[in-house]
């Protein structure tokens, strides 16, 4: 998990700016926003056999695909 500092909210800005800093830091050349890193995630969860309802359902409450059919 990532905070800040000062222990306020970690907005959206604060996220991205915090991954590339990480990511300058291990010498990753290669751009990653937290957005990107969540697929991978998910990736790394399904290649491990995860069964795909266990893996980590980070979407808002209110999903726009609510309506469709499962």
């Amino acid at each position: 998990m990532l905070r800040l500092k000062s222990a306020e909210p970690m907005n959206r800005i604060a996220a991205a700016l915090a991954v590339a800093r990480l990511c300058k830091g291990a010498g990753i050349t290669k751009t990653f926003t937290p957005h990107g890193l969540g697929h991978s995630l998910d990736t790394a969860c399904l290649d491990a056999g995860v069964p795909l309802r266990d893996v980590p359902d980070r979407r808002p409450t209110q999903r726009p695909t609510d309506h469709c059919a499962v």
